[in-house]
């Protein structure tokens, strides 16, 4: 028997109680060690690509129709675009100029400083992407694995930044404004983080969503606590819509009163019905809606949204589990509210975008990459946190090997180094207007070349010009405007640049003398009442309609529509020469009163009466 007790009999790691959980820390911990170091590394590799990109993107149409605004504010001290989408200007408070003065007022004083240099554009956009990179790094302060989780915070900015973030619009100062109003939460400012939602609404107005999204949340979660009072509570609300408030007594000073604002008011209302893809058939047709989202996932690595889906799973999970709940060493905090209403609103938007929006770049939903991504990932970090035994290591390395995978998308993207803002078709476009010494650029409707428009100074018109002017094809103009190569070529008169990027000629000059003896045989609504728009539009406004002598339809685009003696929207020629549309402003009908119709020839300038109605 001593013999046999003597034996020393080998056990392997699974009879040693305790030596699995002790391999799994070890693992844990050399995991620990490593994935910090790569995913800094892949960090710091993509922001280097960032910087050297975001000062060479190349300057749009969307950035250059914004950046009319900077420059009306500069030159005219008023808030406009050109006014050539509408046939004049400059329009005031033109309801296109989605990103608004939270972005337009501090560009205006650089664009003044540096001449309207596009570079010194660029590089404040730069320095305003590293104040959002600061932002999501100081909100990881206190939280386990910081320096792995800032560089994963980091990487949906990144990811996109070369592609949509150097231009100046507003869904980089949108998502800045809200990464620091969370660290304001965090810190105990609520006044400062009710401001700066509200600045993120008057930077971008989809911030809307989001803004009541994360602050109802956050004040009912104030109000629960008992830790300010009601008074306090309205306060905080009503410096979130300080901003907006400020904004409309602008716009209602800057447009003479009442009867101005209220315009400006319908032409708001007016954009924003026509952005329903609705109205114009539905949102599955012709597939759009998987066009739309592959374009929206194809924002980030698939690895990322794994990563996305992970963190939403566990928090889903803490939220069910009661036993969790009551075992929480942190109960939900005020900057926990904001984060999970963040994350919610990112739904609500990507669903109204989905199924809503006429827009289908996925531009329109950046706020979702860039702010309810970070905000669900947080989420999911202080959820671990507050539940560190109940989070298996399986799930650990899961979610590392998935950070991991989706950094390495910054080692292979595109690394072109570009310091231009402007492109070399743009550049070869520009030499041709000043050698041509181009008088003017021929718009077609909402393709009006805002690019051209803003960096060689010419401005656009509506209708073809008898000396001077130039008529030019684009990929905007190609594609979006669906007109073909043989199709612009067949009004040019001669071509002056063609290239596969763009074409350039002389249009064809219609004869504008046939128009001096224009006459009008009929024309409507003239059954208006008081208060009633007369023959409603998709957008809320009345539809005029002229009926003339038939004429040249190219040299009726040079007719103007005049409603006591203000110039109004037109419409469309029909293909005859015979009717002329416009478009009536709602505000027309609840003005009591005569108003009195004519036609104004935009080359003689010769005025036509074309009638009157009494409301």
């Amino acid at each position: 028997m001593g013999a046999i007790g003597s034996i020393r009999l080998r056990v392997g790691p699974d009879k040693v109680p305790g030596v699995h959980r002790n391999v799994s820390r070890v693992a844990v911990a050399r995991w620990q060690g490593i994935v910090p170091v790569l995913l800094l590394a892949s960090v710091l590799v993509a922001l280097i690509r960032v910087c050297i990109q975001f000062i060479g993107h190349d300057l749009h149409f969307d950035e250059a129709y914004i950046l009319q605004a900077v420059d009306s504010l500069v030159g005219s001290r008023s808030y406009a675009s050109f006014g050539v989408a509408r046939g004049f200007g400059p329009w005031e408070f033109d309801p296109n100029l989605t990103t608004g003065p939270a972005l337009t007022l501090p560009l205006a004083p650089l664009w003044w400083v540096s001449s309207g240099s596009l570079v010194a554009v660029r590089v404040f956009m730069l320095a305003l992407f590293f104040s959002y990179c600061a932002g999501l790094v100081v909100l990881t302060r206190g939280l386990p694995m910081r320096m792995a989780l800032a560089a994963l915070l980091l990487l949906p900015g990144i990811v996109v930044a070369p592609s949509y973030l150097g231009e100046a619009l507003g869904e980089l100062p949108g998502s800045t404004l809200f990464v620091w109003a969370f660290v304001a939460l965090r810190a105990g400012r609520f006044r400062v983080a009710a401001l700066l939602i509200g600045l993120s609404v008057q930077a971008k107005l989809v911030f809307l969503t989001m803004g009541i999204g994360v602050l109802v949340p956050v004040l009912w979660g104030l109000w629960r606590s008992r830790s300010v009072r009601r008074l306090e509570l309205l306060k905080l609300s009503g410096l979130a819509a300080l901003p907006t408030l400020l904004f409309e007594a602008w716009r209602f000073v800057s447009l003479g009163g009442w009867t101005g604002y209220q315009r400006s008011i319908d032409e708001l209302r007016a954009y924003v019905s026509v952005q329903n893809v609705n109205v114009w058939g539905g949102w599955t047709e012709g597939g759009r809606h998987i066009v739309k989202w592959n374009s929206f996932v194809g924002l980030l690595p698939l690895a990322m949204w794994l990563l996305v889906g992970f963190s939403v799973l566990f928090c889903l999970y803490q939220f069910a589990n009661r036993r969790l709940r009551r075992e929480s060493v942190k109960p939900m905090s005020l900057l926990d509210y904001a984060l999970l209403g963040a994350g919610v609103s990112g739904v609500v938007m990507f669903l109204g975008w989905w199924t809503q929006s006429v827009q289908d770049p996925p531009r329109q939903v950046l706020a979702v990459v860039l702010v309810s991504v970070p905000a669900v990932l947080v989420l999911a970090v202080r959820a671990f946190e507050a539940h560190p035994r109940r989070f298996p290591t399986s799930l650990w390395i899961t979610g590392a090997l998935l950070a991991l995978f989706g950094s390495a998308s910054g080692w292979w993207s595109d690394w072109r180094f570009d310091v231009d803002p402007i492109s070399e078709s743009q550049r070869e476009v520009l030499a041709l207007l000043r050698e041509e010494n181009v008088s003017s650029i021929l718009a077609a409707g909402w393709y009006q070349f805002p690019e051209l428009q803003l960096l060689a100074r010419v401005p656009a018109v509506q209708w073809a010009e008898p000396d001077g002017q130039v008529a030019i094809l684009d990929h905007h103009l190609r594609f979006g405007g669906g007109v073909s190569d043989s199709d612009f070529l067949g009004d040019c008169q001669s071509v002056l640049l063609r290239r596969p990027e763009v074409i350039v000629c002389r249009p064809d000059v219609p004869d504008y003398e046939a128009l001096g003896d224009l006459s009008v045989v009929n024309w409507g609504e003239r059954d208006a009442r008081l208060g009633e728009t007369s023959n409603p539009q998709v957008n809320g406004f009345g539809g005029l309609w002229i009926v003339v002598e038939p004429e040249d339809p190219i040299a009726l685009r040079a007719i103007q529509v005049l409603v006591d003696g203000d110039q109004i929207e037109m419409g469309e020629v029909s293909s005859q020469g015979d009717v002329i549309t416009a478009l009536m402003p709602p505000s027309v009908y609840r003005t009591p009163g005569r108003h009195v119709i004519e036609l104004r020839n935009a080359i003689s300038g010769q005025v036509i009466p074309v009638g009157e109605f009494t409301l």
